[in-house]
């Protein structure tokens, strides 16, 4: 509950995700939304492409190309958790920017 609430998520999503974030800021081709299904599916890419509305090749561009980004491999379970933890913490932390009062 703790890293929810301060600085630790940011630092913690920043951490894991910063190559892709940085991607997806400068590229029309997003590469985090396709990370998230692609994590939200198992790592089927089959799935994923149905998910995403897109042929199953693309993918090849997709989240094999973040795991090249994020110097790590998908196929590790480990990297798997940290990264499907780092994406809800991207959630909470844009949820509460939009929520955030506007002065």
């Amino acid at each position: 509950m703790r890293l929810a609430q301060g600085p630790e998520l940011a630092a913690f999503v920043e951490s894991e995700l910063s190559p892709l974030l940085a991607h997806d800021a400068r590229s029309s081709a997003k590469l985090v939304p396709t990370l998230q299904a692609y994590l939200d599916n198992a790592c089927r890419k089959n799935d994923t492409a149905q998910e995403l509305w897109i042929q199953r090749r693309t993918l090849y561009g997709g989240s094999p190309a973040s795991s090249g980004l994020l110097g790590r491999r998908l196929s590790d379970q480990d990297t798997r958790t940290r990264l499907t933890l780092a994406l809800q913490g991207l959630g909470l932390l844009q949820q509460r920017q939009s929520a955030a009062p506007i002065h």
